[in-house]
């Protein structure tokens, strides 16, 4: 993303902000003439007129820089919105192997620091710029007109400054780069930190978050001190010139009113336009800064933009659940390593509609990957997956979710009332009664009633006991109504009197239902078990009536 593409979506308004910029730089440039004309007429009417015209020029450029202000401002604000819509459409589109590559800090950093970047290159940096510039320019033509020999003395104190003020921002650009970095790594850590603060205080590990968090902080702070030490010297180093410039045409125009080659009203109206300059210089030094600082900031944030998304929108023939052509589900020789790490190796197993099985075996033997590939949060290296007859390929990955529910083995609940999410992602949400009947199901019966659907879910889900979120996740994959249920660990939270009950819920359901889990009881309940061994196979395979 450049800053063309940036500022496509706001040109309207940058365009008005750019012509009021101009027309104040206009009024400026009018006022050292006025400003000579009071001096010639000192002690005359005119010398009035003379006066009130300037400050009605003044009075008119703080209106300007005042409407000026309010419009770059509603840009940037704009600007800043339009990037972070991309930005939020691409995160929560990336496949899952994106999500675990990064981490959670990368994508923050993204939405929140890089974007107010470039919301200050486009509020503080284009239009004071090409005011400043409008300004710098102006003055310098007028200042070639009254005097040459006082016009050659500034352009060399301000060449040598314009070689310092370019060198400087080259740095600033990648020293920003490693500032957002820091600030990425530090989110990251106080996200998880914070995610994970009751266990952190169970065990007393509280000066050790502390730690990693001071250190985290430290280095974000050590980068951004070598940036602000190249920033400090900007301004300095354009005021320096500035103000250098105007001692030495003092020094000089004065000698020359002396000698009688320059009139005084021609030295008071250069005076007053190197006076004009001054803000117009630090502006545009500051504006180069803030233009390397943003270029870095879009070019992470184009990165991420970059990256390749859930783009499969599109089934080959678009089959509705109520359609039901086949609840079935097949592995046809299905392997997939996690990086350099093999998990699963030539898997095959089929489950009919209707059935329901359980699936079992040692941890890390990738029986939760086996759900994960199911829904296409991640691709198999070799082999096919077949949902209703037909090869995972062929669904669009909105498709294939609405066909199959998933129940996490810790569920997450966003904040929001307990009714929005149990019908969350459902197109047609189901009656009340039908909500109210499969809370009971699954044993949530204290909040099987229009108050208790109004309970308030808040952050990290507090309030909720582990048990309690694992029922409603289970609740929630029943009212989607999906013809396949994939459940991991449905009773890593509950009792055996509630996990009895929430098994019922899920074995009664017409859907076909595949169950990984540790839990004796039930794959004792299951139509089949399928065990996969530390070889990454299914190595045996139990069937029983029930």
């Amino acid at each position: 993303m450049g800053f063309r593409k940036v500022f496509s979506g706001i040109a309207g308004l940058l365009s008005l902000a750019v012509v009021l910029s101009l027309v104040a730089a206009v009024v400026t440039l009018v006022q050292p003439a006025f400003v000579g004309r009071f001096i010639s007429s000192a002690g005359e009417d005119a010398a009035l007129a003379s006066l009130g015209v300037l400050v009605g020029l003044l009075v008119l450029s703080s209106v300007l820089s005042t409407a000026q202000t309010y419009v770059v401002s509603v840009a940037a604000d704009k600007a800043v919105f339009q990037i972070r819509k991309s930005l939020i459409s691409q995160v929560i589109s990336l496949p899952m192997v994106e999500h675990d590559r990064r981490n959670s800090g990368s994508f923050v950093t993204r939405l929140t620091s890089d974007t107010s970047i470039v919301s200050t290159a486009v509020s503080t940096g284009l239009v004071d710029s090409v005011g400043g510039v409008a300004v710098i320019a102006g003055a310098v033509v007028y200042m070639a007109i009254v005097d040459l020999w006082l016009f050659a003395i500034v352009m060399g104190i301000l060449f040598v400054m314009t070689v310092v003020v370019v060198s400087a921002s080259a740095k600033i650009e990648s020293l920003s780069e490693q500032v957002q970095d820091h600030l990425a790594t530090f989110g990251s850590v106080l996200q998880n930190g914070l995610g994970a603060i009751r266990t952190v205080k169970s065990l007393g590990a509280e000066s050790v978050l502390k730690s990693n968090l001071t250190a985290s902080a430290y280095e974000a702070y050590c980068a951004r001190k070598k940036m602000s030490l190249t920033e400090s010297v900007l301004t300095p180093v354009s005021e320096l010139a500035t103000y250098l410039s105007l001692v030495v045409v003092m020094v000089v125009g004065t000698l020359r009113v002396t000698s009688g080659s320059l009139s005084a009203e021609n030295l008071a109206v250069f005076l007053t336009l190197l006076f004009l300059t001054i803000l117009p210089l630090t502006q545009v030094a500051s504006a180069v800064a803030a233009f390397r600082e943003a270029k870095g900031a879009l070019g992470r944030i184009d990165e991420l933009l970059n990256l390749p998304s859930e783009a499969r929108d599109t089934l080959v023939e678009p089959l509705t659940l109520d359609d039901r052509p086949s609840e079935s589900l097949a592995f046809d020789k299905v392997s997939y390593s996690y990086g350099s790490e093999q998990v699963l190796k030539e898997v095959s197993f089929e489950v009919t509609p209707g059935e329901k099985v359980a699936i079992t075996g040692p941890s890390g033997t990738g029986k939760t990957t086996l759900f994960s590939l199911a829904l296409g949060f991640y691709a198999a290296d070799k082999g096919d997956i077949l949902v209703a007859g037909r090869s995972i390929s062929k669904w669009s990955f909105a498709e294939l979710r609405r066909f199959i529910a998933y129940v996490e083995q810790e569920p997450e609940l966003l904040p929001g009332t307990l009714e929005e999410n149990l019908v969350l992602g459902l197109d047609q949400p189901p009656s009340l009664s039908e909500i109210l009947t499969v809370l009971r199901k699954v044993g949530l019966s204290s909040y099987a009633n229009p108050q208790g659907l109004q309970f308030q879910i808040g952050d990290r889900n507090v309030g909720l006991s582990g048990g309690e979120k694992q029922r409603i996740a289970i609740a929630r994959a029943l009212l989607r109504r999906s013809p396949i249920i994939l459940v991991d660990e449905p009773t890593s939270a509950l009792d055996r009197d509630s996990g009895t009950q929430a098994i019922s819920a899920l074995l009664d359901s017409p859907a076909t239902v595949l169950l990984v889990t540790h839990d004796l009881h039930v794959s004792d309940r299951a139509d089949r078990t399928l065990y996969l061994n530390q070889n990454m196979q299914i190595a045996l395979e139990n069937t029983k009536e029930i």
